[in-house]
Formats: structure tokens, sequence, C-alpha cells
């Protein structure tokens, strides 16, 4: 078998894949739908990824527990991705888990509520810092849903400083 056949066999299998996936969200549940978004929210927390994390967030998005903005979120990751890393490492000192999502939708809006612990720390060292209760609306326009408001209770611990 050539390397042009081998290269081939790749190709389709990548677009197969890619087909199934793309299938399997665009048949999956409003709640479902929702879910990934959070959980995509996470990684890209998690990865320290500042071009994509808040990706679902409508622009005027604010969080009414503190009145907090996007535009403020963003610049407050965009510090904590940039100067909370491990001196010897680089690694990206925090990471978010997501407890189980509970996800009412009316149409073209929706309400979930987002358990979430942050955690601190790298390996053997981490330890959890925050716990969380997010409610968040949510509205669907173009076909995506975007996180327009959220609100949230402390449940243990708080903020890192």
């Amino acid at each position: 078998m050539s390397i042009r056949h081998v290269l081939l066999v790749a190709a389709l299998l990548v677009v197969a894949y890619l087909g199934v996936g793309a299938i399997s969200t665009a048949l999956a549940s409003e709640e479902t739908k929702i879910g990934l978004l959070f959980a995509d929210e996470a990684a890209a927390f998690n990865e320290a990824a500042s071009t994509s994390v808040l990706a679902n967030f409508a622009p005027a998005w604010q969080d009414e527990t503190t009145g907090i903005s996007r535009q403020d979120l963003h610049r407050g990751l965009l510090w904590l991705f940039q100067n909370r890393r491990d001196g010897r490492t680089q690694r990206f000192m925090h990471r978010v888990v997501l407890g189980e999502i509970v996800v009412d939708v009316q149409g073209e809006r929706a309400t979930a509520v987002v358990p979430l612990v942050l955690h601190q720390g790298i390996d053997a060292e981490e330890r959890t810092v925050w716990e969380l209760c997010v409610t968040a609306d949510l509205g669907k326009r173009d076909g995506s849903w975007r996180i327009e408001r959220s609100r949230h209770e402390t449940v243990s611990g708080g903020s890192p400083r």
C-alpha cells in the first residue's frame, strides 16, 4: 500500500469521525446541547484557553450576584491564566469540575443549574477551594445557545485571591 493510499484512508477516517460527531450533536436534545456547552466552557477554563473561554457567553452577559460583566470576567480570567501557573512546570494552577447539570428548556429560553467545584494546585497538592452552584439563564439565537446571565451561591470555600 502506498503512502497516498494510507493518507487517503486516514483522511476518510477523520471525515467519518467528524461526520458522526456532527450528526450526533445535531440530533441531541436541547438539554444535552446545553450540557455540552458547559462542558466546553469548563474544558476551556481547565486548558487556560484565553481565546475560547467565554465563547458561549452572550456579549451582554452579566453575573447578577456580583454585577460583573463579560468583559470584566474575561479580563480577570486572562490575568488568572497568565499569573496562576506552577513555577516549575508552567501548568495552570486551577481546575474546575462540573457536577450534574439540571436543565429546563422552554422553547428558546432555558435555565441550567450547574454545580461547580474549583480546585487549586497541581497533582497531589491539589485541593478544593470553592464549591458553588450557578444558575444560568440561556437564550437560543440563530440555532445556538448562549449564556445570557447568571447568579451563584457559595456552597463552601470561596473565590481564590
